[in-house]
């Protein structure tokens, strides 16, 4: 790299500011902020780091809403132990663990097992593990979608440089930055809602890079969606089927 590229080349704050800038405009949809990223010369390179920057602010937003659900929630364990001895006083609950063949204590404890891993309670873990899950779950998901919506838009006579929806996707990825008021204590952003705001920024962008009509357009965005969901089954079917033969293989 020569002094000259050196000295062109954006710093970290400075890349930041740009993007955050132009990922409000791609919440606000609109559409003409998407234009410029079609053209870049490294369309992949540039779109990973599109989707890095936007994913740090929503990955340290995951782990500081651990941090702050362990801070002002009631510790599990005392939760635990103060929550049997209110339920251990209520003959129905004794009554429901005989009917069952087990002890209230074996029942309760299997129950609060069920909660710690699927009900989603803060631990010390999370607060390193839901930034990373958050940073890498956006990072594929940008990949695959600007994948597969670049097949669908060939597919649909769409005309663009080789790769240049990775960026522009990428930026269509700018409503999980919604998620980061997933910090609040107690305050949750539904996922729906940025999944949707996410394909009506997508839709914006593939109407503008690709010229298409509302309807091709719209035909784009489904037809990806459906794409995406028979690789997911293929690829489930396909895993079931190999678990089969190495357990055959093995045993």
């Amino acid at each position: 790299m020569t002094s000259a590229e050196t000295s062109t080349s954006p710093t970290f704050p400075q890349a930041f500011r740009q993007v955050m800038r132009d990922a409000w405009r791609a919440i606000l949809l609109d559409d003409e902020v998407f234009a410029p990223y079609v053209s870049e010369d490294r369309p992949f390179r540039k779109g990973a780091k599109i989707v890095t920057l936007i994913a740090l602010p929503v990955g340290l937003a995951a782990g500081l809403g651990v941090l702050l659900d362990l801070l002002t929630m009631p510790l599990y364990n005392q939760l635990q132990t103060d929550l049997f001895t209110v339920f251990s006083g209520f003959p129905m609950a004794t009554q429901l663990a005989e009917k069952l063949g087990l002890s209230f204590s074996n029942l309760y404890n299997f129950a609060w097992w069920l909660a710690r891993y699927t009900g989603d309670y803060p631990s010390p873990s999370g607060i390193i593990v839901a930034p990373i899950v958050a940073i890498l779950n956006l990072l594929f998901t940008w990949w695959l979608f600007g994948l597969l919506i670049q097949i669908v838009g060939g597919w649909l006579g769409g005309k663009a440089p080789k790769g240049g929806l990775y960026p522009v996707m990428a930026l269509a990825f700018a409503p999980s930055l919604l998620n980061v008021f997933n910090a609040v204590p107690g305050l949750a952003v539904p996922s729906a809602l940025v999944r949707a705001w996410i394909v009506l920024a997508a839709y914006q962008a593939v109407r503008r890079i690709y010229g298409f009509s509302w309807i091709r357009a719209v035909m784009t965005i489904v037809l990806t969606f459906l794409l995406n969901y028979l690789l997911l089954f293929l690829a489930v079917v396909g895993g079931v089927i190999v678990g089969v033969l190495v357990y055959s293989a093995l045993f």
